[in-house]
């Protein structure tokens, strides 16, 4: 049940590098076929939000059909959901930008993205009609594998059956795919199909690591750091302000949040908070604020990513920011991050966040250290004890230059 796949790179104007996966085969992604014709191929139809474990599933079925019938493998997908085309007010909450999307099935290893757009002229098509002048006649394709439970053509309204029979009539054989399980349990089900509306619901719920089982890998938010309200940082937990890249994508439940954030190449721990601040009546205007762990320069206008990885509380209300002060430190949070393949930092980080290991270091988060002052105050005025606020301005000899604090979710 370990989450095995890395997160997708991002484009290079955040200057953030990942990892990829080795793939057999460059994709090509056609979106003209006047400028390229796909051969014969086996292709499935999807949106494909969010590239998940369910979609690699079905596309490794018609991965393994092509290579027995000796033709190319194809995905027909579209860069815009086809509801929003028809609803322009539409807000689908994606998983994944189209821009990810593609990246995330580049890493599968298929011969052809077929990209068509789809249009209201398109959305009119019975699904023979849909059969015949697009698979057929633009596309090439020799077998359609259906996902299990996948319509297609004007209101959805055929099924497998009548998928069968049309392609028997134009020359396209037609296969229905096996459904994807795993051990999600949502509500009463166990074994529940994964699907990218069951990824959405346990987004909703904050339930980000079985979203993660699903998706393969850990949900992400790509934005731009804008200014906010500063209040943070004047009970010293500065964060940064989140404006999502895409408007559309979904954003998880409100609370806080242990996340890894990344930024021109760096990637560092944090606490992430989203809501509407309750404690000082932000009224209904949601941010998405992050404390970064170990980190203190000016980051506005970058693009960042936050890759979440545990929902460690709702939002709260508490009855001022000094009574949210004295609730003792989440710095958990290094641990939440940590796993198999998220080794822990090893430039004192640690030392900061749970061992404490260094002499110096624990004179300072008992207080005993007069350079240990910015949360000194703020814990003061709380009046609330300083070594439940493991957080200084010093730099230590040894250690990381920065601060180990928590997101304030006020």
């Amino acid at each position: 049940n370990s989450v095995s796949r890395l997160i997708p790179q991002k484009p290079e104007k955040t200057g953030a590098t990942f990892l990829r996966t080795s793939k057999f085969v460059e994709m090509q992604i056609i979106r003209d076929i006047s400028t390229l014709r796909p051969e014969p191929s086996i292709a499935t139809i999807g949106f494909f939000d969010g590239v998940h474990t369910g979609h690699h599933y079905l596309i490794r079925q018609v991965k393994e059909i092509a290579a027995a019938k000796g033709l190319r493998s194809a995905l027909v997908t579209f860069p815009v959901h086809p509801r929003k085309v028809m609803n322009a007010d539409y807000r689908p909450e994606l998983l994944t930008t189209p821009e990810e999307k593609i990246r995330l099935l580049d890493d599968i290893g298929v011969d052809y993205c077929l990209m068509l757009n789809f249009t209201p002229e398109i959305s009119r098509l019975t699904a023979r009609e849909f059969m015949a002048q697009v698979l057929k006649e633009r596309y090439q394709v020799k077998c359609l594998v259906i996902g299990y439970d996948h319509r297609f053509g004007h209101n959805r309204s055929e099924g497998f059956e009548d998928y069968v029979r049309y392609g028997k009539e134009i020359g396209i054989e037609v296969i229905r795919a096996h459904a994807y399980t795993n051990n999600i349990k949502t509500g009463e089900h166990q074994n529940t199909p994964i699907s990218s509306s069951l990824i959405r619901k346990l987004l909703h719920e904050g339930e980000v690591e079985q979203a993660a089982l699903c998706l393969g890998y850990e949900y992400f938010l790509d934005g731009t750091v804008v200014g906010g309200y500063q209040v943070g940082r004047k009970i010293g937990f500065p964060t940064a302000n989140l404006s999502v890249d895409d408007p559309d994508k979904l954003v998880p439940a409100d609370g806080v949040y242990a996340v890894w954030v990344t930024f021109d190449g760096q990637t560092y721990m944090g606490m992430l908070n989203i809501g509407v601040r309750p404690t000082i009546d932000n009224g209904p205007n949601r941010t998405i604020e992050v404390n970064i762990l170990h980190f203190h320069s000016n980051i506005y206008d970058k693009f960042i990513r936050l890759t979440f990885v545990k929902r460690t509380r709702p939002e709260l209300k508490f009855a001022d920011i000094a009574q949210r002060l004295a609730l003792p430190g989440m710095s958990g949070a290094s641990r939440l991050c940590a796993g198999p393949h998220r080794p822990l930092p090893v430039h004192g980080d640690e030392d900061l966040l749970f061992g404490l290991q260094s002499p110096l270091l624990q004179a300072c988060h008992a207080g005993a250290d007069p350079h240990c002052h910015a949360l000194g105050r703020a814990a003061d005025a709380a009046g609330a004890p300083r070594s439940l606020h493991p957080a200084c301005d010093r730099d230590h000899p040894g250690q990381t230059q920065g601060r180990g604090r928590e997101v304030t979710g006020v």
